[in-house]
């Protein structure tokens, strides 16, 4: 039989090459570079809004930091007495008198020491409810608050300035934030605030030495708030909520520095209160740096401001941790012709910080702006 004739275009079979691929391989393999990268888009979609989102909130921080709130219709004090004080007898006061209080209300978390830890929304808005009704019963005109949450995820979502403002009867409070970080399902904002019974007619930031620049930066650091209040008899007072790092006595002894300054260029009366995370030396507890000088034993040097107790602290005096006070950390200073008259502080388990109550006599003479 004669062999079928092969065309020479056809040539040779070809001899399968070393390391050819198997079938089906290729189209696997683009397959996973496809969804990779398409993984990948996705990834840097979701950095992209979560950094323009965070920057953005950051950039308008600074003109976001401060806020006065009116409540129209504020609700009547209750006529009841306080709780009992720790501070023992009051002194009686003449003239024109101002209750002022100091308090860090710890993020609403009461006493342990985790943000994150403070209970279910309706926990938190049961101490809250309780922080209010004791401001209420303590007849207070001002109050100075820290570590208030305007809007954190640790404490559902809730404006405690403003909550506390409605539920105690106060009908201005104003908002300052030390901390203000804002991502995708996760909001940190912060700060101190200041609760009144008289009209808020001006109100800034004023800025504290940070203890790390770089954390400033991206999330903020201790600041103060300072506003002026309106009294019935046209006299104007100014306070100021500080809350001091709690991290070095050197920041604070900085930060104390631009307190004493507001002072020495205000012309009205200074009330500068909250927590200071600091006592002068030779208290429980205080912290002097290497030339024997804490930030509470130079505010009140020379008499620029002054504050009590004038010695050493009595047990009750001490004001935190609540549970078992070891140390004053929590001050209400004024500078002349304020003067202290009295002092309590009330010894709650609502915060890791017990509250401190004074009566402030605003002095003889009006002082008009």
């Amino acid at each position: 039989m004669t062999a079928p004739d092969r065309s020479p275009v056809d040539g040779p079979s070809p001899a399968p090459a070393t390391g050819a691929e198997v079938p089906g391989t290729k189209p696997q393999l683009s397959r996973a570079r496809r969804w990779l990268k398409r993984c990948g888009w996705v990834v840097a979609l979701v950095l992209l809004v979560v950094i323009v989102r965070y920057g953005a909130a950051r950039f308008n921080s600074g003109s976001q930091a401060v806020r006065v709130m009116e409540h129209p219709v504020p609700v009547a004090p209750a006529n009841e007495e306080p709780a009992p004080a720790a501070g023992g007898p009051q002194a009686d006061s003449t003239g024109q008198t101002l209750r002022v209080a100091a308090w860090n209300i710890a993020h609403g978390r009461g006493t342990g020491a985790d943000n994150h830890a403070g209970g279910s929304a309706e926990q938190r808005a049961e101490r809250l409810r309780g922080m209010a009704g004791f401001l209420r019963s303590a007849n207070l005109d001002v109050v100075v608050l820290n570590e208030v949450d305007f809007d954190a995820a640790w404490s559902h979502g809730v404006n405690q300035a403003a909550a506390l403002a409605r539920l105690a009867g106060f009908g201005w409070h104003v908002e300052q934030r030390n901390f203000d970080v804002l991502l995708p399902g996760y909001t940190l904002r912060f700060g101190n605030a200041i609760l009144s019974r008289h009209p808020i007619i001006d109100a800034r930031l004023v800025e504290l030495p940070a203890y790390r620049r770089v954390e400033a930066l991206f999330a903020g650091s201790k600041q103060a708030l300072l506003c002026t209040l309106q009294l019935p008899d046209e006299t104007r007072v100014r306070v100021l909520a500080v809350h001091l790092s709690h991290r070095s006595e050197h920041v604070r002894l900085a930060s104390v520095e631009v307190i004493r300054q507001l002072a020495e260029d205000s012309q009205l009366p200074l009330i500068a209160a909250g927590d200071f995370n600091s006592a002068p030396p030779g208290f429980p507890q205080a912290e002097p740096v290497a030339s024997g000088e804490t930030a509470m034993g130079r505010l009140l040097e020379g008499g620029l401001f002054r504050t009590l107790p004038t010695g050493n602290p009595s047990p009750v005096e001490l004001t935190w941790p609540a549970l078992k006070p070891d140390r004053l950390l929590d001050w209400v200073t004024v500078t002349p012709p304020l003067k202290l008259m009295s002092k309590s502080v009330y010894p709650l388990d609502l915060s890791d910080h017990l509250p401190v109550v004074v009566t402030v006599q605003l002095g003889s003479e009006p002082v008009e702006p």
